[in-house]
C-alpha cells in the first residue's frame, strides 16, 4: 500500500474536492486502496461500470437494471448524497467514453452540477473517476482534479513476488530456487510492471517449466518489452553481445563497469546515485552503437531505442506528447537503458534555425529538463557523429582532426 498516495487521496476527499480523475490500467489496485481509504474515513464506497451500473463495495447492488445508464448513475449517486448524515465515495470506471469531446454535452453538464451541489449544498461526497487515459474538456477544467495512482514501489513488489513465491513453495511438481540475492534481482527487474504483469510473468515462468530461478529473469524483461512495442515511439532491442565485444575503449569500457554497481538496494542504501548518462562521439562505423547494445547485455537491463522520427508530427503538440510518453515509458520499466542514435540529427533543429515553429527546440528542452530533473534510475546512451554544425565543410582537415579528438574523449552528462 502506497502511503503517500493514500495521504494525500484522503486529504482530498476530506476536502471534498468534487470531482477527481486517477489515471491508472489498474483499475483492481486503485479499487482496493480506494476501499481501505473509505473505511479509515468512514465513507461508503459506491462503483459504477457501465456492465453492472452502480454497485456497492460491500457487495449489494443499487438497482443496477437502473443505473446502467451515466447520467442515471449520477442521478443516483446525487439523491444518495442528498441523505442525511451520508458520507460517499462515488467511483465512476467506464466514464471517458461519456464525458469526451465526443459525447453528449449534456454528461458533462450533469456531472458539473453534481460537483457544483456538492460544494454549494455541502454534500459530504466525491466523485473519482478511473481511467487509463482521461481527455479533459475545457467545460470540466475547473471542475476536475487529476491524480497520479503511482506503479507498485519496491517495496510492494517485493511483496508481491514473495507472496506469489509463497503460495507455491512446497507444492508436489514445483521447484522455487530463488535465495534472498536472486528475489533481490526479480525485484529490480519487476520493478516498473504493474501487479498483473509481475503475477503473469511469474505464472509464465512456472508453467514454462514447474520451476523458478535465475533463468526467469529474461521472461520478466519480455514483460517489459510488450510495454514497449505498445507505445510505438521506443524500439526494444535485443542483444546477445558484451562488452567484450567492443575493441578498444577499455577508459569507457572500465567506467561502464564501475557504474553497473551503482543500480539497486544495496548502491541506493550506500548512499550512491545511478549515473545519468553518457554520450560517445566519433565518426560513422567506430562502434558507438554496438557499445549501447553491449552495455545493456553486461548490465542486464532493457535497451530502448528511442527513434527521433516518431518523435516528430504534423499536428501541432502532438511531438511534445510523444517526447514525454516515450520518456514516462523509460521510467516506467526502469532501471533501463534509453539509447538516443546520432542525435544532433533528431534534434537538428533545436540551435533556432529550423523552420518548424519551434518544436524542435521545445521537444530538446523537454529532454534536457529531464535529464537533469530524473530520479528515475533511467541511464541515457546518446551517441552523435557530428557534435557540432560550425565546422567548415571545405575544411575537411580540419574538420576530421576535430572529430577525430572527439571521438577519443567520452562526454558525461
Amino acid at each position: 500500500m502506497n502511503q503517500s498516495f493514500n495521504k494525500s487521496l484522503a486529504d482530498y476527499i476530506k476536502a471534498r474536492y468534487a470531482v477527481l480523475v486517477i489515471e491508472s490500467f489498474e483499475e483492481e489496485r486503485v479499487l482496493r486502496e480506494l476501499q481501505g481509504i473509505a473505511q479509515s474515513i468512514n465513507h461508503e464506497l459506491y462503483i459504477w461500470n457501465s456492465t453492472d451500473g452502480v454497485t456497492c463495495a460491500n457487495g449489494s447492488n443499487a438497482s443496477q437494471d437502473k443505473t446502467l445508464d451515466f447520467t442515471a448513475a449520477l442521478k443516483f449517486c446525487e439523491n444518495r448524497a442528498k441523505e442525511q448524515g451520508s458520507r460517499n465515495i462515488f467511483v465512476f470506471c467506464d466514464a471517458d467514453g461519456y464525458l469526451n469531446s465526443k459525447a453528449p454535452a449534456v454528461n458533462r453538464r450533469r456531472l458539473r452540477d453534481f460537483a457544483i451541489n456538492i460544494r454549494k449544498k455541502g454534500y459530504v461526497s466525491n466523485c473519482i473517476i478511473i481511467a487509463p487515459t482521461f481527455e479533459i474538456t475545457t467545460d470540466l477544467q475547473k471542475e476536475i482534479t487529476l491524480i497520479d495512482f503511482p506503479l507498485p514501489s519496491r517495496e510492494e513488489v517485493k511483496e508481491i513476488i514473495t507472496s506469489f513465491l509463497n503460495n507455491y513453495k512446497g507444492m508436489d511438481g514445483v521447484t522455487i530456487d530463488v535465495n534472498n540475492e536472486l528475489l533481490e534481482k526479480f525485484v529490480d527487474a519487476s520493478v516498473g510492471l504493474t501487479k498483473l504483469e509481475i503475477d503473469n510473468s511469474f505464472a509464465r515462468a512456472l508453467v514454462s517449466n514447474k520451476k523458478i530461478d535465475a533463468n526467469d529473469l529474461k521472461g520478466i524483461l519480455s514483460e517489459k518489452k510488450q510495454i514497449i512495442r505498445k507505445t510505438g515511439i521506443l524500439e526494444y532491442i535485443d542483444s546477445q553481445l558484451n562488452l567484450d565485444d567492443v575493441g578498444g575503449l577499455q577508459i569507457l569500457k572500465k567506467w561502464l563497469e564501475l557504474r553497473s554497481h551503482c543500480f539497486g538496494e544495496e548502491a541506493l542504501k550506500f548512499g550512491v546515485k545511478p549515473p545519468k548518462g553518457v554520450l560517445l562521439t566519433g565518426i560513422p562505423g567506430c562502434g558507438k552503437s554496438l557499445t549501447a547494445k553491449c552495455v545493456a547485455t553486461a548490465w542486464n537491463m532493457p535497451l530502448l531505442r528511442l527513434d527521433m522520427g516518431k518523435i516528430f508530427q504534423g499536428i501541432v503538440g502532438s511531438s511534445e506528447s510523444n517526447m514525454r510518453l516515450a520518456l514516462k515509458t523509460a521510467e516506467a520499466i526502469s532501471p533501463s537503458i534509453l539509447w538516443i542514435d546520432e542525435i544532433e540529427k533528431g534534434l537538428s533543429g533545436a540551435s533556432g534555425g529550423g523552420g518548424d515553429g519551434g518544436t524542435s527546440t521545445r521537444v530538446f528542452g523537454n529532454l534536457l529538463t529531464w535529464m537533469q530533473e530524473k530520479t528515475a534510475p533511467v541511464f541515457v546512451f546518446a551517441t552523435a557523429n557530428y557534435p557540432q554544425s560550425c565546422y567548415a565543410k571545405e575544411d575537411l582537415t580540419k574538420y576530421s582532426l576535430s572529430i577525430f579528438q572527439q571521438w577519443r574523449s567520452v562526454k558525461r552528462f
